[in-house]
């Protein structure tokens, strides 16, 4: 979304949350607060979707080089992992995501249809992608 979608969206805010860290046992190593912007789209209709601003960066994508799997599901194991390397770093752009899951309303507010085979406004919407 671009400064010139500004006419599109009302209710622009932000709100605090915690990342926190937590070891293989399930204890809780380290806290930290953090903080995101949303804005408010209004779709029409008396529909609003909200979205949350995600700052883009790089990171490292794949499975580390690993011992190959033994055993009866070696196979398994060894396709998943070859599957996932090699690791490479991957670089994405800033952009918004919503913050709740768009439901069949919102769905056809935007796009026109619903083709969503368990129906009803307040359902999130499937059969798409």
């Amino acid at each position: 979304m671009h400064s010139s979608d500004n006419h599109l969206h009302h209710g622009d805010g932000s709100f605090s949350f915690q990342y926190l860290r937590i070891n293989p046992q399930g204890e809780i190593t380290h806290r930290e607060q953090g903080s995101a912007v949303y804005r408010r789209l209004d779709l029409g209709q008396g529909l609003s979707l909200d979205l949350v601003w995600v700052p883009g960066g790089t990171f490292t994508m794949g499975s580390p080089a690993l011992e190959p799997p033994l055993g009866e599901d070696a196979k398994y194991y060894r396709d998943l992992f070859n599957a996932e390397r090699p690791q490479h770093r991957v670089t994405v752009a800033d952009f918004w995501l919503g913050k709740y899951l768009v439901t069949q309303a919102q769905y056809g507010a935007v796009m026109g249809q619903n083709p969503s085979q368990f129906k009803g406004d307040n359902r999130p919407a499937e059969q798409v992608s």
